[in-house]
């Protein structure tokens, strides 16, 4: 009867712990599904040097891009880019 109690209580727990691994999936694909996919591509600065980066979002008039060598996010200002960047960024910004 004990045993019986135990594999009762056992299989509780065991379903329990599937059913809260079943939500803890579903919210993480649903966070997934929020975060736009980042598109890495080859930024050029007002200098003439290129950085692989992923436009993230405008703060204020500040670019807020995530480089792809460390996946650190970086705040830069408009005159950072070259003129083409500048216009991609700008047409991003609409």
């Amino acid at each position: 009867e004990m045993a019986a109690r135990d594999k009762a209580a056992a299989a509780r727990e065991m379903a329990a712990r599937e059913q809260a691994d079943r939500e803890q999936a579903a919210r993480e694909q649903a966070m997934a599904a929020e975060k736009p996919k980042e598109e890495f591509r080859d930024y050029t600065s007002s200098k003439g040097s290129v950085s692989r980066m992923a436009f993230i979002r405008w703060e204020g008039d500040d670019v807020i891009v995530r480089s792809f060598a460390n996946k650190k996010l970086y705040r830069l200002t408009m005159d950072r880019f070259s003129e083409a960047d500048q216009q991609y960024l700008l047409e991003r910004r609409k």
